[in-house]
C-alpha cells in the first residue's frame, strides 16, 4: 500500500512539472509498467487528482486545485477579501468570485452569490486558458518571460465565437488590462455572460488574486458599465490595503 502511495505522489508531481504528459512518458519516467502506470492514472483520475486534455494527455485535476486552496494562506487571503465581496454584491446585486492562479490554473476560491435569479454559472474547472475573462487579470500581471513562454506553450481553444485566440491578440488584450488596471469580458468564454475583474495585491507587490464581478450580458448594457468598473476596481484597491495591512503574502 505505501509503494502504490509513493508511486501515486510521484505520478503527481511529474505531472505538475510537465504541465501535460502522456501516459507512455510517465511510466518512462516512473520506470514502472505502462499497465502499472494505467491503474494509478485510472484511481487519480477517477478522484479528480490527474484529469485528461483535449489530447489525451494527463495534466493535474480540479479536485487536487480545490484541496490546495484550502492551505492557510489562501484560506486568510478568503477571509480577508470576503466582507470587500459581500458589500461589493451588496451594491450592485450581481455574483462575485475570488480567483487565485496556481500553477497555470485560474483556481476560483470563494463565491458570493447576489439578489438577481438570473445568473451566470462559473465552471468550477481549472481547464479554461488564461485568455479568458476574469483569467485576463492573473495572466496580465506575471512577469513578461512568464507571460510570452505561457502564450507561445499553450494551444487556446475557441470556447465562443468572442474568443481571443490569436497569439498576437492576447498579448496586445493583456498589455490592456494590466495598462488600464481591470479586464472586462463579453462572451469569451461563456456565451451571454460579462465579467468586470481588478488585480488585488500583497505587501510586496505580487498579484494574489483577482475580484471580479459577473452577470448575464443583458445586464451589463443595461447598465452603467463605467460604474460596474469603478465598483470592482475600488474594490480590489481596498483589498489590497487590507492584505498589505495584514502583511500576508501567497
Amino acid at each position: 500500500m505505501i509503494q502504490v502511495i509513493d508511486r501515486a505522489f510521484e505520478i503527481i508531481g511529474f505531472v505538475a512539472s510537465s504541465g501535460t504528459v502522456s501516459l507512455s512518458d510517465i511510466a518512462k519516467h516512473c520506470k514502472l509498467p505502462l499497465s502499472t502506470v494505467a491503474r494509478i492514472t485510472s484511481s487519480l483520475e477517477h478522484h479528480g487528482v490527474l484529469e485528461r486534455s483535449s489530447h489525451r494527455a494527463f495534466r493535474l485535476g480540479g479536485r487536487l486545485l480545490t484541496l490546495a486552496s484550502q492551505v492557510v494562506p489562501v484560506r486568510s487571503l478568503v477571509e480577508i477579501a470576503r466582507p470587500f465581496m459581500l458589500k461589493l454584491s451588496s451594491k450592485t446585486n450581481e455574483d462575485v468570485g475570488l480567483s487565485i492562479l496556481q500553477g497555470e490554473e485560474a483556481v476560483i476560491v470563494d463565491w458570493v452569490y447576489g439578489d438577481h435569479a438570473v445568473k451566470v454559472i462559473e465552471p468550477f474547472t481549472p481547464s479554461i486558458t488564461l485568455n479568458c475573462a476574469f483569467r485576463k487579470v492573473l495572466l496580465a500581471h506575471k512577469r513578461q518571460e512568464w507571460i510570452d513562454n505561457y502564450i507561445s506553450g499553450t494551444e487556446f481553444p475557441k470556447y465562443t465565437p468572442h474568443t481571443i485566440v490569436g497569439k498576437q491578440k492576447i498579448h496586445s488584450e493583456i498589455n490592456s488590462v494590466r495598462e488600464q488596471g481591470y479586464a472586462v469580458s463579453r462572451s469569451e468564454n461563456i456565451m451571454d455572460a460579462a465579467s468586470v475583474a481588478g488585480p488585488v495585491f500583497d505587501k510586496n507587490g505580487v498579484l494574489a488574486a483577482t475580484v471580479f464581478l459577473t452577470a448575464p450580458i443583458s445586464r451589463f448594457e443595461r447598465n452603467d458599465l463605467r460604474e460596474m468598473i469603478s465598483d470592482v476596481v475600488s474594490t480590489a484597491r481596498t483589498m489590497t490595503v487590507a492584505l498589505r495591512n495584514s502583511e500576508m503574502t501567497i
